[in-house]
C-alpha cells in the first residue's frame, strides 16, 4: 500500500533526522534500529481495525506541531484509514482503571503481530492515549525509545526519578526492564515508539 510505504519512509527519515540532531543514551539504539529498518521486508497488510481510543486521532493530528517534520504529519493522516489498532492482552479496566481500555490503543508499523513490515528484533509503531489517563508502572525485556509527536502536557517517569513533562519532539529512552509510567493531561498523547530486542508484551509492575 503506497500510503503505508510513504509513512514507513517518513518514519525512517524522522529517525535519521533525530539521530543527527541529538546525542543521548538513545543514540546507540537508534543507530541500530535505523540499520535494521533499512533491511525491513514487507508483510501482508493487516485488515484495518478500529478501537474506541482511535476517536482521539483527529485531535492528536491537529495538535501535532513539529515544523521540520510536516511530511510525517501528512503521511500519518493519509495512512490512518489502513491502521489495525490493537491493545496489550495483559491489560484490562480492572488493572488499568475504569475507562482506560476505551481510550488507549497502538498500531504496529513494523512487527510480527499486526505490522506492515518486519525487521530483525524490531517493533515500531504508534501509541495513542486519551486525556486524563495514567499508564501505570510497567516494564519489558526490550530496549525502547519514545518520540512524543503530540500531547505537550504529558508526564513521564522512569523508576524512582521525578515526574517530567516531555513536550512534542522529545526523545525518551528506556533500557531493558526499566520501570516507567505515563500520565496524560488535558490533551491526548500520540507517541512513536520503537522496541529493540525481546518482543514480549509489557507487564505491570
Amino acid at each position: 500500500m503506497s500510503e503505508v510505504q510513504n509513512l514507513f519512509d517518513e518514519v525512517l527519515s524522522f529517525y535519521r533526522t533525530r539521530l543527527n540532531e541529538t546525542k543521548s543514551s538513545a543514540t546507540p539504539m537508534l543507530k541500530e534500529v535505523i540499520t535494521r529498518l533499512e533491511g525491513a521486508t514487507a508483510l501482508t497488510a493487516p485488515e484495518p481495525h478500529s478501537l474506541g481510543g482511535a476517536r482521539h486521532w483527529d485531535r492528536v493530528i491537529e495538535n501535532l506541531d513539529l515544523p521540520i517534520h510536516q511530511d510525517l504529519r501528512d503521511a500519518l493522516s493519509v495512512a490512518a484509514p489502513s491502521f489495525h489498532w490493537m491493545q496489550n492482552p495483559n491489560y484490562t479496566d480492572d488493572l488499568m482503571g475504569s475507562g482506560y481500555m476505551d481510550n488507549y490503543g497502538f498500531i504496529e508499523l513494523v512487527g510480527s503481530k499486526a505490522g506492515f513490515y518486519e525487521a530483525e528484533s524490531v517493533r515500531c509503531g504508534l501509541l495513542l492515549l486519551g486525556p486524563g489517563l495514567h499508564y501505570p508502572a510497567h516494564n519489558h525485556a526490550a530496549e525502547e525509545i519514545y518520540h512524543v509527536l503530540s500531547g505537550d502536557q504529558t508526564l513521564w517517569r522512569r523508576g524512582e526519578e521525578d515526574w517530567r513533562m516531555h513536550p512534542a519532539g522529545t526523545t525518551i529512552h528506556h533500557a531493558p526492564w526499566m520501570i516507567h509510567e505515563t500520565k496524560t493531561g488535558a490533551q491526548p498523547l500520540l507517541a512513536l515508539y520503537c522496541w529493540l530486542g525481546d518482543g514480549g508484551e509489557a507487564k505491570l509492575t
